[in-house]
């Protein structure tokens, strides 16, 4: 923005000499050329201070890092209005005393009351603002600054000035590819084309009202407003239905369209500490959330180091085409990283980024080492249902790279047929071809069946509490290796599973927890992780054999139902489940 600068000077008379006068012009033409703008320091402290101390400069500072507005030196004022301490004896005057702002436009004065009795060698301090009412409430609707587009085309040229060389640091390989992504990215982002949401007749009807309301005709101004309520009502049900259509017509989620629609959103205003009482102060609730994930994310159960033998099994290298597979299958509209690549940035990659990732993750493989950036990522914590004072109803949602994800996902696609081959029928939770509303038609059917025909049914249903969060990694690597995962896979999750951290950022400061067990939401090879697992837990607790008879176990996904003719069978089994169960329901279904 340009800076109006203005310029007094006195101009010598024609009684001067030809010598000072042209160098009278030659000095202001020279003046003129100078930078004149104020430094970025004077619009947030501006000159009109007393003194400039060794305190005084460390405030200056103090102004610059947090960008606010020193309320003193903003206004003019004489020294006798300035000063705000006194010294013993009247020697000397000092303005020691601040108010600091952070806007400018709403300060209007500040200045000392020279006449008020504080009972202190200090002055009071005062000062005066100005806020308008009518811009206070036009500024909760002002358009939000939206989200810039990338140019899928732009984004694919920059992209392939890319020059492919190998560096013997992991670290620094993949960090020279994700800045080069990043930057390819920044070049071809432009700003988004919003469609207009209300139609050319209800603007015209809101500039009728306008002149109506000017014109001081209120009777006409009530009618219009009623006609523009009902017009933009029926615009924005026209715009949903259309958004919604697009979208159906696209193959895009519904449910995410709808989403984009919700003016309102569940927000953490309090939460309750363990001892039961409730806290709205944010330096609270950020101790409350360090305590519960802490707890949530580390180890309860000594388990000894899953003990792998060398099966000889030789990982093949990562073709481009599995690559490009793995990134048809990545999903669109995701959160990105700690990286901040999403995966619109990958669907777009040209063959050389292509050939480099399968380079670099055929790499990870034969090394067992991935990168130190994998190794954190951001946590955002979004409200599932219930009391929302409970920190508990909260879902860690773990937001990883989207390369890391790309490379589980291309290990997923090789050892998937494994783990489903190792799954037995019951279980229909994360699988191809099955689904859990079979499972619910047959507890349906079965309930039927046996009131019609008399016969005692028992149905126990355990939903698993925190499942995804508090399985145990050693667990994870054991029953991978029981299901026949070869070795090297093993070892390379538990390279991506060690020394994993988390930062979780609700209000003011970035929350650092040590992740020790769980599988990560947002991870596409957490499902067959956490199956695996599961399977494994019910192969060891030999449901078959429990309470003197046959006992059927039907696998939902974190949700278990145990089906048994006999209540005093079902009640004699231990639950010697690994993780905790947050209900244990029994039903008994008796027909009379």
């Amino acid at each position: 923005m340009p800076v109006l600068i203005g310029f007094v000077a006195y101009a010598p008379t024609s009684s001067y000499d030809e010598d000072e006068i042209e160098a009278f012009c030659m000095h202001s033409e020279k003046f003129y050329r100078e930078d004149h703008r104020p430094p970025p320091e004077e619009l947030h402290i501006c000159t009109h201070g007393l003194q400039s101390k060794e305190q005084g400069e460390r405030l200056s500072e103090f102004i610059m890092t947090t960008k606010t507005i020193r309320g003193n030196s903003q206004l003019q004022k004489p020294t006798s209005l300035r000063w705000t301490r006194e010294s013993l004896g009247e020697e000397s005057h000092s303005e020691i005393d601040t108010i600091i702002v952070n806007l400018r436009f709403c300060l209007t004065d500040v200045g000392v009351v020279p006449k008020f009795y504080t009972g202190s060698d200090h002055r009071l301090l005062r000062a005066r603002f100005f806020f308008s009412r009518r811009g206070e409430k036009a500024a909760k609707y002002e358009k939000s600054t939206s989200k810039p587009t990338t140019n899928c085309d732009l984004f694919t040229t920059f992209a392939g000035f890319w020059e492919d060389t190998v560096v013997d640091n992991i670290d620094e390989e993949y960090e020279r590819l994700i800045q080069h992504l990043r930057d390819s990215a920044k070049e071809a982002e432009g700003s988004p084309s919003t469609k207009r949401r209300l139609s050319h007749e209800t603007l015209k009807l809101i500039r009728q009202r306008g002149a109506a309301r000017a014109a001081g005709n209120y009777q006409l101004t009530s009618e219009l407003a009623r006609r523009c309520r009902e017009t933009i009502k029926e615009d924005l049900k026209e715009r949903r239905a259309a958004v919604l259509a697009e979208a159906a017509e696209a193959g895009r989620s519904i449910r995410n369209t709808r989403r984009d629609f919700a003016n309102h959103k569940t927000k953490m205003t309090a939460l309750r500490r363990p001892d039961g009482t409730t806290s709205s102060s944010r330096r609270v609730m950020e101790k409350v959330i360090y305590d519960f994930h802490s707890d949530l994310f580390d180890s309860h159960v000594h388990l000894p180091p899953c003990h792998l033998i060398e099966d000889g099994y030789v990982i093949p290298s990562v073709l481009p085409s599995e690559v490009r597979h793995a990134i048809k299958s990545v999903k669109n509209r995701t959160a990105p990283g700690p990286d901040r690549i999403r995966p619109e940035h990958l669907k777009n990659l040209p063959t050389a980024l292509v050939n480099t990732l399968a380079r670099l993750f055929t790499r990870y493989l034969s090394e067992c080492k991935v990168p130190s950036q994998w190794k954190t990522s951001r946590t955002v914590l979004l409200y599932k249902k219930g009391d929302p004072q409970d920190i508990g109803n909260y879902r860690p949602i773990c937001l990883l790279s989207v390369v890391y994800k790309l490379f589980t996902r291309v290990i997923l696609n090789r050892i998937e047929r494994t783990l489903d081959e190792g799954q037995p029928c019951e279980q229909a939770g994360f699988r191809k071809g099955f689904s859990t509303t079979d499972h619910i038609h047959t507890v349906t059917r079965l309930i039927e069946v046996s009131r019609e025909y008399k016969m005692p049914l028992c149905l126990t249903f355990i939903d698993l509490k925190k499942a995804f969060d508090t399985v145990e990694t050693e667990a994870v690597l054991e029953a991978l290796d029981k299901q026949g995962v070869p070795t090297q896979y093993i070892r390379i999750f538990r390279e991506l599973y060690s020394n994993f951290t988390t930062r979780i950022s609700p209000f003011y400061y970035e929350i650092t927890i040590d992740v020790r067990r769980g599988a990560r939401h947002g991870d596409a090879v957490s499902p067959k992780l956490f199956t695996s697992t599961l399977k494994d837990v019910m192969r060891r607790l030999e449901w078959n054999k429990m309470g003197g008879g046959e006992l059927t176990a039907g696998c939902y996904t974190i949700f278990t139902s145990l089906m048994k003719s006999s209540l005093q069978h079902l009640a004699s089994v231990k639950w010697n489940v690994c993780w905790p169960t947050s209900t244990t329901h029994v039903e008994r279904s008796v027909s009379n």
